[in-house]
Protein backbone atom coordinates (compact mmCIF):
# COMPACT_ATOMS: atom_id res chain seq x y z
CA UNK A 1 0.00 0.00 0.00
CA UNK A 2 1.33 3.51 -1.14
CA UNK A 3 2.16 5.91 1.76
CA UNK A 4 -0.43 8.43 0.41
CA UNK A 5 -3.51 5.56 0.70
CA UNK A 6 -2.25 4.27 3.97
CA UNK A 7 -3.99 6.52 7.06
CA UNK A 8 -1.87 4.91 9.41
CA UNK A 9 1.00 7.00 7.74
CA UNK A 10 2.45 9.47 10.43
CA UNK A 11 3.37 13.03 9.91
CA UNK A 12 6.67 14.25 9.11
CA UNK A 13 6.44 15.90 12.61
CA UNK A 14 5.58 13.13 14.24
CA UNK A 15 8.09 11.01 13.30
CA UNK A 16 10.61 13.79 14.10
CA UNK A 17 9.20 14.13 17.55
CA UNK A 18 9.78 10.35 18.15
CA UNK A 19 13.14 9.64 20.06
CA UNK A 20 12.10 12.08 22.49
CA UNK A 21 8.95 11.24 22.76
CA UNK A 22 9.50 7.59 23.37
CA UNK A 23 12.37 8.26 25.22
CA UNK A 24 10.25 9.92 27.84
CA UNK A 25 7.16 7.28 27.31
CA UNK A 26 10.26 4.97 28.55
CA UNK A 27 10.73 6.51 31.52
CA UNK A 28 7.59 6.91 33.08
CA UNK A 29 6.63 2.71 32.43
CA UNK A 30 9.94 2.30 34.46
CA UNK A 31 12.93 0.93 35.12
CA UNK A 32 11.27 -2.90 33.45
CA UNK A 33 10.77 -0.64 30.22
CA UNK A 34 14.01 0.92 30.42
CA UNK A 35 15.99 -2.09 30.54
CA UNK A 36 13.96 -4.09 27.82
CA UNK A 37 15.09 -1.58 25.96
CA UNK A 38 18.68 -2.94 26.57
CA UNK A 39 21.90 -1.23 24.82
CA UNK A 40 19.47 1.72 23.74
CA UNK A 41 19.83 2.97 27.18
CA UNK A 42 22.52 0.97 28.65
CA UNK A 43 25.45 0.11 25.96
CA UNK A 44 27.40 -2.56 26.13
CA UNK A 45 31.27 -2.37 26.51
CA UNK A 46 33.36 -2.94 24.05
CA UNK A 47 34.58 -6.62 25.37
CA UNK A 48 32.06 -7.75 27.60
CA UNK A 49 30.49 -11.18 26.49
CA UNK A 50 26.40 -11.37 26.79
CA UNK A 51 26.27 -13.35 29.74
CA UNK A 52 28.20 -10.65 31.61
CA UNK A 53 25.99 -7.53 30.08
CA UNK A 54 22.69 -9.11 30.50
CA UNK A 55 24.39 -9.89 34.67
CA UNK A 56 24.96 -5.83 35.27
CA UNK A 57 21.60 -5.36 32.68
CA UNK A 58 19.28 -7.35 35.12
CA UNK A 59 20.65 -5.38 38.08
CA UNK A 60 20.91 -1.89 36.71
CA UNK A 61 19.31 0.56 39.57
CA UNK A 62 17.00 2.59 38.66
CA UNK A 63 15.99 6.16 40.69
CA UNK A 64 12.82 7.66 39.65
CA UNK A 65 13.90 11.08 39.65
CA UNK A 66 12.16 12.34 36.57
CA UNK A 67 8.97 10.97 37.41
CA UNK A 68 9.00 12.36 41.01
CA UNK A 69 9.91 15.82 39.38
CA UNK A 70 7.10 15.45 36.63
CA UNK A 71 4.97 14.58 39.61
CA UNK A 72 5.79 17.87 41.57
CA UNK A 73 5.23 20.01 38.53
CA UNK A 74 1.94 18.59 37.35
CA UNK A 75 0.22 18.97 41.05
CA UNK A 76 0.98 22.24 41.61
CA UNK A 77 -2.55 23.58 39.82
CA UNK A 78 -4.44 20.61 41.91
CA UNK A 79 -4.24 21.01 45.43
CA UNK A 80 -7.69 22.37 44.76
CA UNK A 81 -10.43 21.23 42.74
CA UNK A 82 -11.08 22.73 39.77
CA UNK A 83 -14.66 24.03 39.59
CA UNK A 84 -17.21 25.77 37.84
CA UNK A 85 -18.25 29.03 37.63
CA UNK A 86 -21.75 30.29 38.68
CA UNK A 87 -23.83 30.27 35.99
CA UNK A 88 -22.95 27.06 34.85
CA UNK A 89 -26.32 24.77 33.80
CA UNK A 90 -27.30 21.48 36.02
CA UNK A 91 -26.32 19.43 32.67
CA UNK A 92 -23.11 20.69 32.53
CA UNK A 93 -22.78 20.58 36.39
CA UNK A 94 -23.95 16.89 35.99
CA UNK A 95 -21.44 16.10 33.08
CA UNK A 96 -18.62 17.80 35.26
CA UNK A 97 -19.07 14.98 37.90
CA UNK A 98 -18.69 12.51 35.37
CA UNK A 99 -16.92 13.81 32.49
CA UNK A 100 -14.92 10.81 30.73
CA UNK A 101 -17.91 8.53 31.30
CA UNK A 102 -15.78 6.47 33.38
CA UNK A 103 -17.18 8.01 36.70
CA UNK A 104 -14.20 10.85 36.87
CA UNK A 105 -15.17 14.40 37.69
CA UNK A 106 -13.26 17.22 36.28
CA UNK A 107 -10.42 17.49 38.17
CA UNK A 108 -9.83 13.87 38.35
CA UNK A 109 -9.89 13.98 34.48
CA UNK A 110 -7.66 17.27 34.16
CA UNK A 111 -4.90 15.89 36.76
CA UNK A 112 -3.11 13.04 34.27
CA UNK A 113 -4.13 14.95 31.75
CA UNK A 114 -1.82 18.30 32.69
CA UNK A 115 0.55 15.36 33.77
CA UNK A 116 0.91 14.29 30.25
CA UNK A 117 0.79 17.89 29.04
CA UNK A 118 4.03 18.53 30.85
CA UNK A 119 5.71 15.01 29.84
CA UNK A 120 4.98 15.42 25.76
CA UNK A 121 4.90 18.72 25.20
CA UNK A 122 1.45 18.35 24.44
CA UNK A 123 -2.13 16.59 24.73
CA UNK A 124 -5.20 16.96 23.20
CA UNK A 125 -9.00 16.43 24.65
CA UNK A 126 -11.09 15.14 21.94
CA UNK A 127 -15.35 16.19 23.35
CA UNK A 128 -16.78 13.32 21.67
CA UNK A 129 -20.99 11.73 21.68
CA UNK A 130 -22.12 8.51 22.97
CA UNK A 131 -24.80 8.81 20.36
CA UNK A 132 -25.39 6.93 16.99
CA UNK A 133 -27.11 9.74 14.54
CA UNK A 134 -30.16 7.77 14.92
CA UNK A 135 -32.21 10.29 17.63
CA UNK A 136 -33.76 12.48 15.85
CA UNK A 137 -34.60 15.50 19.23
CA UNK A 138 -32.44 15.82 21.88
CA UNK A 139 -35.46 14.31 24.49
CA UNK A 140 -34.88 11.25 21.94
CA UNK A 141 -31.56 11.76 22.76
CA UNK A 142 -31.18 12.15 26.55
CA UNK A 143 -34.02 8.80 27.05
CA UNK A 144 -31.27 7.16 25.49
CA UNK A 145 -28.75 7.54 27.36
CA UNK A 146 -27.01 9.70 24.54
CA UNK A 147 -24.32 12.52 26.54
CA UNK A 148 -20.76 14.04 25.72
CA UNK A 149 -17.82 12.49 27.23
CA UNK A 150 -14.09 13.46 27.51
CA UNK A 151 -10.98 11.54 25.77
CA UNK A 152 -7.92 12.71 26.24
CA UNK A 153 -4.99 12.09 23.86
CA UNK A 154 -1.41 11.88 24.04
CA UNK A 155 1.02 13.08 21.81
CA UNK A 156 1.57 9.35 20.94
CA UNK A 157 -1.90 9.14 20.07
CA UNK A 158 -2.52 12.22 17.48
CA UNK A 159 0.00 10.70 14.54
CA UNK A 160 -1.16 13.74 12.46
CA UNK A 161 -2.38 17.49 12.97
CA UNK A 162 -2.91 20.25 10.80
CA UNK A 163 -4.27 23.24 11.64
CA UNK A 164 -5.63 26.28 9.72
CA UNK A 165 -6.07 30.04 10.82
CA UNK A 166 -9.46 30.43 9.88
CA UNK A 167 -11.85 33.83 10.74
CA UNK A 168 -8.89 34.56 13.12
CA UNK A 169 -8.22 31.52 15.00
CA UNK A 170 -6.21 28.20 14.97
CA UNK A 171 -8.22 25.10 14.41
CA UNK A 172 -7.86 22.18 13.40
CA UNK A 173 -9.15 20.60 9.76
CA UNK A 174 -7.18 17.01 9.85
CA UNK A 175 -6.41 15.14 12.46
CA UNK A 176 -5.62 11.16 12.57
CA UNK A 177 -5.92 9.38 15.72
CA UNK A 178 -4.38 6.03 16.56
CA UNK A 179 -6.46 3.30 18.53
CA UNK A 180 -6.25 -0.30 19.50
CA UNK A 181 -9.65 -2.32 20.99
CA UNK A 182 -9.43 -5.77 22.57
CA UNK A 183 -11.73 -8.05 20.62
CA UNK A 184 -13.24 -11.18 22.56
CA UNK A 185 -12.33 -14.18 20.02
CA UNK A 186 -14.76 -16.91 22.13
CA UNK A 187 -12.44 -17.45 25.09
CA UNK A 188 -9.25 -16.01 23.77
CA UNK A 189 -8.85 -12.13 22.56
CA UNK A 190 -7.42 -10.23 20.17
CA UNK A 191 -6.07 -6.78 19.46
CA UNK A 192 -7.22 -4.63 16.62
CA UNK A 193 -5.37 -1.64 15.41
CA UNK A 194 -7.60 1.54 14.02
CA UNK A 195 -7.00 4.69 12.77
CA UNK A 196 -9.42 7.40 13.50
CA UNK A 197 -9.70 10.44 11.26
CA UNK A 198 -11.01 13.76 11.80
CA UNK A 199 -11.92 15.94 8.77
CA UNK A 200 -13.00 19.10 7.44
CA UNK A 201 -12.55 19.89 4.10
CA UNK A 202 -10.56 23.17 3.16
CA UNK A 203 -11.58 25.59 0.16
CA UNK A 204 -8.64 27.47 -0.92
CA UNK A 205 -7.89 30.91 -2.33
CA UNK A 206 -6.19 31.49 -5.82
CA UNK A 207 -3.00 31.93 -4.30
CA UNK A 208 -3.51 28.52 -2.29
CA UNK A 209 -4.25 30.05 1.10
CA UNK A 210 -6.84 27.80 3.32
CA UNK A 211 -10.28 30.82 3.70
CA UNK A 212 -12.88 28.28 4.65
CA UNK A 213 -13.63 25.08 5.93
CA UNK A 214 -16.40 22.84 5.46
CA UNK A 215 -18.31 21.00 8.19
CA UNK A 216 -16.79 18.66 10.45
CA UNK A 217 -16.69 14.65 9.40
CA UNK A 218 -15.11 11.42 11.29
CA UNK A 219 -14.14 8.10 9.39
CA UNK A 220 -12.99 4.66 11.19
CA UNK A 221 -10.29 2.91 9.77
CA UNK A 222 -9.41 -0.57 10.76
CA UNK A 223 -6.46 -2.78 9.75
CA UNK A 224 -7.02 -6.18 8.43
CA UNK A 225 -5.26 -9.01 5.84
CA UNK A 226 -6.38 -8.97 2.51
CA UNK A 227 -5.88 -12.57 0.54
CA UNK A 228 -2.22 -12.35 -0.11
CA UNK A 229 -1.32 -11.52 4.06
CA UNK A 230 -0.94 -8.01 3.04
CA UNK A 231 -2.15 -5.23 5.70
CA UNK A 232 -4.83 -3.57 4.29
CA UNK A 233 -6.33 -0.06 5.96
CA UNK A 234 -10.26 -0.65 5.36
CA UNK A 235 -12.91 2.23 6.40
CA UNK A 236 -15.63 0.12 8.54
CA UNK A 237 -17.74 3.62 9.66
CA UNK A 238 -18.04 7.39 8.83
CA UNK A 239 -20.51 10.12 10.19
CA UNK A 240 -20.47 13.88 10.96
CA UNK A 241 -20.03 15.91 14.09
CA UNK A 242 -23.56 17.14 13.71
CA UNK A 243 -24.69 19.69 15.32
CA UNK A 244 -21.15 20.94 15.69
CA UNK A 245 -19.06 23.61 13.01
CA UNK A 246 -15.79 22.10 13.98
CA UNK A 247 -13.45 19.40 14.93
CA UNK A 248 -14.36 19.01 18.75
CA UNK A 249 -10.30 18.91 19.72
CA UNK A 250 -8.94 21.12 22.17
CA UNK A 251 -5.24 21.39 22.23
CA UNK A 252 -2.81 22.05 25.21
CA UNK A 253 0.84 23.02 24.63
CA UNK A 254 3.42 23.35 26.76
CA UNK A 255 6.59 23.34 24.64
CA UNK A 256 8.01 25.34 21.57
CA UNK A 257 6.28 24.72 19.02
CA UNK A 258 7.08 24.58 15.46
CA UNK A 259 4.46 24.44 12.37
CA UNK A 260 1.44 22.47 13.34
CA UNK A 261 2.11 19.60 15.13
CA UNK A 262 5.95 19.50 16.15
CA UNK A 263 6.32 20.46 19.91
CA UNK A 264 9.46 20.07 21.89
CA UNK A 265 9.02 18.61 25.03
CA UNK A 266 9.98 21.11 27.98
CA UNK A 267 11.24 18.26 30.15
CA UNK A 268 13.62 16.64 27.11
CA UNK A 269 16.83 17.85 29.23
CA UNK A 270 15.31 16.37 32.44
CA UNK A 271 14.67 12.71 30.60
CA UNK A 272 18.37 13.26 28.82
CA UNK A 273 19.60 13.55 32.83
CA UNK A 274 17.63 10.64 33.96
CA UNK A 275 18.94 8.02 31.31
CA UNK A 276 22.62 9.70 32.58
CA UNK A 277 21.82 9.33 36.03
CA UNK A 278 21.23 5.85 35.24
CA UNK A 279 24.20 4.75 33.61
CA UNK A 280 25.79 6.57 36.62
CA UNK A 281 24.16 4.14 38.50
CA UNK A 282 24.93 1.04 36.35
CA UNK A 283 28.96 2.37 36.88
CA UNK A 284 28.81 2.78 40.72
CA UNK A 285 26.86 -0.58 41.44
CA UNK A 286 29.71 -2.66 39.18
CA UNK A 287 32.57 -0.64 41.21
CA UNK A 288 31.03 -1.16 44.30
CA UNK A 289 30.26 -4.96 43.49
CA UNK A 290 33.88 -5.37 42.70
CA UNK A 291 35.04 -3.51 45.74
CA UNK A 292 33.10 -6.01 47.72
CA UNK A 293 34.62 -8.65 46.46
CA UNK A 294 38.04 -7.74 45.18
CA UNK A 295 40.23 -10.29 43.03
CA UNK A 296 42.79 -12.60 44.34
CA UNK A 297 45.96 -12.99 42.65
CA UNK A 298 48.88 -14.75 42.21
CA UNK A 299 51.54 -13.21 41.26
CA UNK A 300 54.65 -15.78 40.33
CA UNK A 301 52.52 -18.79 40.37
CA UNK A 302 50.90 -21.16 37.22
CA UNK A 303 47.54 -21.81 37.29
CA UNK A 304 46.53 -25.47 38.80
CA UNK A 305 47.07 -27.91 36.00
CA UNK A 306 44.76 -30.70 35.27
CA UNK A 307 43.92 -33.14 38.55
CA UNK A 308 45.74 -31.18 41.22
CA UNK A 309 43.66 -29.81 44.28
CA UNK A 310 42.10 -25.97 43.16
CA UNK A 311 43.39 -23.06 45.92
CA UNK A 312 40.81 -22.48 48.89
CA UNK A 313 40.38 -19.45 49.99
CA UNK A 314 38.43 -18.08 53.18
CA UNK A 315 38.44 -16.73 56.44
CA UNK A 316 40.94 -18.82 58.89
CA UNK A 317 42.83 -20.06 55.64
CA UNK A 318 46.17 -19.08 55.31
CA UNK A 319 47.75 -18.86 51.51
CA UNK A 320 51.65 -20.13 50.89
CA UNK A 321 53.30 -19.15 48.08
CA UNK A 322 56.10 -22.57 47.44
CA UNK A 323 57.69 -20.65 44.33
CA UNK A 324 60.80 -18.27 45.65
CA UNK A 325 59.89 -15.19 44.28
CA UNK A 326 55.82 -15.67 44.13
CA UNK A 327 53.05 -13.07 46.65
CA UNK A 328 49.57 -12.74 46.82
CA UNK A 329 47.88 -9.32 46.30
CA UNK A 330 44.59 -7.91 45.66
CA UNK A 331 42.96 -5.69 42.32
CA UNK A 332 40.84 -3.53 43.75
CA UNK A 333 39.19 -0.25 43.06
CA UNK A 334 40.96 3.14 44.23
CA UNK A 335 38.81 4.39 47.13
CA UNK A 336 39.11 7.47 45.41
CA UNK A 337 37.64 5.91 42.20
CA UNK A 338 34.40 5.24 44.53
CA UNK A 339 34.10 8.77 45.87
CA UNK A 340 34.19 9.84 42.50
CA UNK A 341 31.35 7.27 41.17
CA UNK A 342 29.44 8.61 44.36
CA UNK A 343 29.59 12.03 43.71
CA UNK A 344 28.77 11.86 40.14
CA UNK A 345 25.51 10.34 41.27
CA UNK A 346 24.87 12.83 43.29
CA UNK A 347 25.91 15.56 41.01
CA UNK A 348 23.53 14.14 38.22
CA UNK A 349 20.72 14.34 40.75
CA UNK A 350 21.53 17.82 41.66
CA UNK A 351 21.26 19.05 38.25
CA UNK A 352 18.19 17.05 37.51
CA UNK A 353 16.14 18.55 40.79
CA UNK A 354 17.85 22.34 39.05
CA UNK A 355 16.12 21.62 35.96
CA UNK A 356 13.07 20.62 37.59
CA UNK A 357 12.51 23.60 39.82
CA UNK A 358 13.27 26.39 36.62
CA UNK A 359 9.79 25.68 35.38
CA UNK A 360 8.62 27.22 38.84
CA UNK A 361 10.68 30.29 38.94
CA UNK A 362 9.66 33.54 38.00
CA UNK A 363 9.87 33.98 34.73
CA UNK A 364 11.98 36.29 32.92
CA UNK A 365 10.90 36.68 29.86
CA UNK A 366 8.19 34.48 27.43
CA UNK A 367 8.16 30.91 28.55
CA UNK A 368 6.85 29.88 25.78
CA UNK A 369 4.39 31.05 22.45
CA UNK A 370 0.89 30.28 24.60
CA UNK A 371 2.15 33.19 27.43
CA UNK A 372 1.26 35.83 24.77
CA UNK A 373 -2.19 35.09 25.08
CA UNK A 374 -1.74 35.16 28.89
CA UNK A 375 -1.75 38.32 31.64
CA UNK A 376 2.15 37.95 32.67
CA UNK A 377 0.61 39.50 35.83
CA UNK A 378 -0.72 36.38 36.52
CA UNK A 379 1.80 34.05 35.19
CA UNK A 380 4.93 34.34 37.39
CA UNK A 381 6.35 31.34 36.21
CA UNK A 382 6.17 28.71 33.40
CA UNK A 383 4.00 26.13 35.53
CA UNK A 384 1.22 28.87 36.38
CA UNK A 385 1.58 30.15 32.63
CA UNK A 386 0.86 26.34 31.67
CA UNK A 387 -1.94 26.17 34.25
CA UNK A 388 -3.68 29.47 32.79
CA UNK A 389 -3.51 27.96 28.99
CA UNK A 390 -4.89 24.36 30.44
CA UNK A 391 -8.05 26.74 32.05
CA UNK A 392 -8.66 27.86 28.38
CA UNK A 393 -8.23 24.40 27.07
CA UNK A 394 -10.77 23.22 29.40
CA UNK A 395 -13.35 26.02 28.88
CA UNK A 396 -12.70 25.30 25.23
CA UNK A 397 -13.49 21.69 25.68
CA UNK A 398 -16.41 22.80 28.26
CA UNK A 399 -17.82 24.74 24.93
CA UNK A 400 -17.69 21.60 22.72
CA UNK A 401 -19.82 19.74 25.73
CA UNK A 402 -22.39 22.39 25.75
CA UNK A 403 -22.86 22.42 22.00
CA UNK A 404 -23.17 19.07 21.99
CA UNK A 405 -26.06 19.56 24.15
CA UNK A 406 -27.94 22.35 22.57
CA UNK A 407 -26.72 24.68 25.19
CA UNK A 408 -25.43 28.46 24.77
CA UNK A 409 -21.39 27.84 25.96
CA UNK A 410 -20.34 30.02 28.35
CA UNK A 411 -19.43 27.94 31.26
CA UNK A 412 -16.13 29.40 32.94
CA UNK A 413 -13.87 27.81 35.27
CA UNK A 414 -11.80 28.22 37.87
CA UNK A 415 -8.10 26.51 38.57
CA UNK A 416 -5.23 27.29 41.12
CA UNK A 417 -2.24 28.98 40.13
CA UNK A 418 -1.41 30.79 43.24
CA UNK A 419 1.78 28.77 43.87
CA UNK A 420 5.73 29.73 44.21
CA UNK A 421 8.60 28.01 43.60
CA UNK A 422 10.16 26.48 46.55
CA UNK A 423 13.51 27.99 45.82
CA UNK A 424 12.09 30.99 46.72
CA UNK A 425 10.19 30.19 49.96
CA UNK A 426 12.72 30.53 52.53
CA UNK A 427 13.29 33.81 52.36
CA UNK A 428 9.49 34.98 51.48
CA UNK A 429 9.03 32.51 54.99
CA UNK A 430 11.17 34.54 56.68
CA UNK A 431 9.84 38.02 55.43
CA UNK A 432 7.05 36.53 57.01
CA UNK A 433 7.88 35.14 60.06
CA UNK A 434 9.57 38.86 60.69
CA UNK A 435 6.32 41.00 59.86
CA UNK A 436 4.16 38.99 61.66
CA UNK A 437 6.87 38.88 64.62
CA UNK A 438 6.89 42.88 64.36
CA UNK A 439 3.18 43.14 64.66
CA UNK A 440 2.76 44.74 60.55
CA UNK A 441 1.14 41.77 59.56
CA UNK A 442 -2.25 39.86 60.65
CA UNK A 443 -3.03 36.09 61.73
CA UNK A 444 -5.07 35.52 58.91
CA UNK A 445 -2.44 37.34 56.35
CA UNK A 446 0.46 35.15 57.96
CA UNK A 447 -1.51 31.93 57.33
CA UNK A 448 -2.66 32.81 53.29
CA UNK A 449 1.16 33.82 52.73
CA UNK A 450 1.76 30.09 54.24
CA UNK A 451 -0.53 28.20 52.22
CA UNK A 452 0.28 30.28 49.59
CA UNK A 453 4.63 28.95 50.13
CA UNK A 454 3.18 25.53 50.27
CA UNK A 455 3.76 24.60 53.87
CA UNK A 456 0.14 24.66 55.08
CA UNK A 457 -2.67 22.67 52.46
CA UNK A 458 -4.61 24.66 50.27
CA UNK A 459 -7.31 23.42 52.31
CA UNK A 460 -5.98 24.61 55.26
CA UNK A 461 -9.32 25.27 57.88
CA UNK A 462 -8.05 28.32 59.75
CA UNK A 463 -11.21 28.81 62.03
CA UNK A 464 -10.61 25.41 63.18
CA UNK A 465 -6.77 26.17 63.57
CA UNK A 466 -8.28 29.27 65.81
CA UNK A 467 -10.97 27.03 68.29
CA UNK A 468 -7.63 24.44 68.85
CA UNK A 469 -5.44 26.87 69.76
CA UNK A 470 -7.91 28.41 72.14
CA UNK A 471 -8.42 24.74 73.66
CA UNK A 472 -4.77 24.24 74.13
CA UNK A 473 -4.60 28.04 75.74
CA UNK A 474 -6.68 26.46 78.56
CA UNK A 475 -10.16 27.09 77.61
CA UNK A 476 -9.94 30.15 76.19
CA UNK A 477 -12.45 31.10 73.43
CA UNK A 478 -11.18 31.69 69.88
CA UNK A 479 -10.16 35.58 69.46
CA UNK A 480 -9.18 36.09 73.02
CA UNK A 481 -5.62 36.06 73.76
CA UNK A 482 -3.50 35.04 77.49
CA UNK A 483 -2.63 38.06 79.34
CA UNK A 484 1.04 39.02 79.45
CA UNK A 485 3.30 37.56 82.11
CA UNK A 486 3.01 39.37 85.42
CA UNK A 487 -0.08 40.92 84.62
CA UNK A 488 -3.16 40.89 86.10
CA UNK A 489 -6.01 39.00 84.39
CA UNK A 490 -9.29 41.10 82.92
CA UNK A 491 -12.19 41.74 85.41
CA UNK A 492 -15.27 40.29 84.34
Amino acid sequence: MEKRDDPSNPSGAYARMSAVRERVGDILEGPDAIRAKGQTYLPKYESEDANEYKRRLTQAPWLPEFEDILGGLASKPFTKDITLADGASSEIVALAEDIDGRGNNLTAFARPTFRSGIAFGMVGILVDNTGTGTARTRAEERRAGVRPYWLALSADDIIDLKTAFVGGREVAYHVRLKESVVVRDGYDERVEDRIRELNRDPAYSPRGDIVALGPPTWALHRAERNNEGEQVWVKIDEGAFAPLDEIPLALFWTGDRKGSQEVQSPLAALADKQIELYRALSRKDEAYTKAGFPMLTANGLRPPAKGEEKLMTGPGRVLYAPAPNASWDYIQPEPDILKELRAEVEATRDDMRRLGLQPLMPKSGGVTATASAIDGARAQSAVQTWALAFKDVLEQALVYTARWIGQEPNVEVSIHTDFLAGITSQPSLDALAKAREAKDLSRIAYLTGLIRLGVLPGDFDMEADEALIATELEGLEPEETPPEQGEEPPED
